[in-house]
């Protein structure tokens, strides 16, 4: 049992991050998404006994969370043929995120330095 706990904090859950970025990529919801990571950790907890025949274990983690997150857009009412029916823009919120919002004030610092330097 250790040693499947120890794979498990080891190699799974470090994936959480990108697990909950392709979830919010398809169902915009951080909370749907942190929902969908959640099912994904349990179904891979689950089939712990067949993790020696996963040959990488994060394309297997990413293909599990896509398709939890599919499930989860069609089942909220979302449905749609295809998913390419989707605009393109849909993941994107009116508002940026709060890393985007840092990136851009330390980038807009930074060209206002480079500017007050200029002769």
């Amino acid at each position: 049992m250790n040693l499947e706990r120890d794979y498990f904090t080891s190699k799974i859950l470090p994936l959480k991050r990108k697990l909950f970025a392709k979830a919010f990529t398809i169902l915009t919801s951080a909370e749907e998404a942190e929902d969908a990571v959640q099912d994904v950790m349990l179904a891979l907890w689950n089939k712990r006994t067949d993790w020696q025949t996963i040959d990488n274990v994060e394309v297997y983690a990413m293909t599990l969370v896509k398709n939890f997150a599919i499930d989860r857009f069609r089942r909220k009412g979302y449905r749609s043929d295809s998913l390419d029916d989707v605009p393109d823009d849909a993941h994107l919120s009116a508002e940026p995120n709060p890393l985007e919002a840092a990136v851009s004030n330390d980038e807009q610092t930074l060209v206002e330095n480079i500017i007050a330097r200029l002769p």
